[in-house]
């Protein structure tokens, strides 16, 4: 089984079908484009950040609470 695909499964085993891999698999020290399928939103990650215990989440729809904060602090 080649890296693409074990990652590829990691990703499915971890999210089920809430993210999608774009990129290609390099190595966990090399960002790869992923699609957070609920919101459509893609950027790079780190694989290794995907697949920790805390995983990094979409940036768009999981934002820093500081984002959040001040995002509900205007309204």
């Amino acid at each position: 089984m080649e890296k693409q695909e074990i990652f590829v499964n990691k990703i499915k085993e971890k999210f089920d079908n809430e993210y999608q891999v774009l990129g290609n698999y390099i190595n966990n020290h090399t960002k790869i484009k992923m699609r957070h399928c609920l919101c459509g939103y893609e950027w790079e990650v780190l694989p290794m950040t995907m697949t920790r215990k805390k995983p990094t989440r979409c940036p768009k729809c999981f934002g820093t609470p500081k984002k959040l904060y001040l995002y509900l602090k205007k309204k």
